[in-house]
C-alpha cells in the first residue's frame, strides 16, 4: 500500500505550496509523537501538524478533466492524456489537437501523478477538491 500513497516529502511540498493536507475524520495520516518524527496511522488527527495521506487514485481525481486556456485572447480547451510509453514511462498531460499546454513523464506512475498535480496547482489549473473520506 505505501507504493500508492504520496510519500511524507511530497505531502509536506504540496503543505508548502497552499495545498490542504489537514486530516479529516478517520483516515491513514502522517503524525509524529516528537519532533519531526512522522509516521503512518490509521485514526483521526491528534496533532495539529498531521497531514493526510494522498493516493494515486486521489491525485487522478484532483487533476482536472478538461482545462480551458486563454491564449492570445482564444478560449483553448486541454484535456487530460494519461498514457503509458513503448519506453516504460508512464505521461500525463493537458493537451489539445494543436497544442501541448502541461505535462509529466517518469518510470514512475505516482511520481508522474504527483508531478502533474504540482504544476497544475503552480499553473493554478486546478479546480478539484480532495473529498474527505
Amino acid at each position: 500500500m505505501i507504493e500508492q500513497i504520496l510519500s511524507f516529502n511530497q505531502m509536506q511540498h504540496l503543505k508548502s505550496i497552499s495545498f490542504d493536507v489537514t486530516p479529516s475524520g478517520m483516515t491513514l495520516i502522517y503524525t509524529c509523537d516528537g519532533e519531526d518524527d512522522y509516521y503512518l496511522k490509521y485514526g483521526e488527527s491528534t496533532c495539529k501538524d498531521d497531514f493526510r495521506t494522498i493516493t494515486f487514485q486521489d491525485v487522478i481525481e484532483l487533476l482536472n478533466g478538461t482545462i480551458t486556456v486563454e491564449i492570445n485572447g482564444f478560449e483553448e480547451d486541454f484535456i487530460l492524456i494519461i498514457e503509458k510509453r513503448n519506453d516504460n514511462n508512464y505521461s500525463i498531460s493537458y493537451e489539445n489537437d494543436n497544442l501541448f499546454l502541461v505535462g509529466s513523464s517518469t518510470s514512475d506512475i505516482l511520481t508522474c501523478a504527483y508531478n502533474m498535480l504540482v504544476l497544475c496547482i503552480e499553473n493554478k489549473y486546478l479546480t478539484n477538491k480532495l473529498k474527505q473520506k
